[in-house]
């Protein structure tokens, strides 16, 4: 292919995935002073290595893409994450809001082994109605620096 055709292939990609966003962060491997060998509950054995040659951790959380919800109702949506080189839990949380409009999602915690958490908002009848409404998106770990995001959302008025 051409660079203009893969140019406009990756466009087009992005358009159809709804412009989801991804936030990053990083960190240096966890420091040990000597290698250390374990086994887990499967018998499955482990090793972690020095300093040398370990490899940074990274924490990805992606945005659901552009979202609405109508007055006294809900909406439904997937926040996932991505993690390089550690496996802890991750906890997500949205700030910003908008007013009437609140998260319905009791447990926000992604466990370990995991790579997403559905989350549901619901809209108050008397919520404002909004147009790209900015919400932020957080992911944090004890093990990691937070990654954020945003997404925009629109409150409907109801019909």
């Amino acid at each position: 292919m051409t660079r203009l055709t893969c140019a406009a292939v990756a466009a087009a990609s992005l358009a159809l995935a709804g412009c989801n966003k991804e936030g990053t962060s990083t960190a240096p491997p966890k420091p040990s002073q000597t290698a250390t060998h374990s086994s887990n509950a499967h018998g499955t054995a482990t090793h972690a290595a020095n300093d040398q040659g370990a490899k940074n951790r990274k924490l990805s959380v992606t945005s659901p893409g552009n979202q609405n919800v109508t007055q006294d109702a809900t909406t439904d949506f997937k926040v996932a994450i991505d993690r390089d080189n550690f496996d802890g839990p991750v906890t997500v949380a949205l700030d910003s809001l908008p007013s009437g409009v609140s998260v319905v999602t009791k447990e926000m915690t992604i466990p370990a082994g995991q790579e997403s958490v559905n989350v549901t908002l619901k809209a108050e009848p008397n919520a404002a109605a909004a147009v790209g409404h900015v919400v932020k998106v957080t992911a944090k770990s004890p093990e990691m620096p937070e990654a954020v995001t945003d997404f925009k959302l629109d409150v409907k008025a109801k019909k």
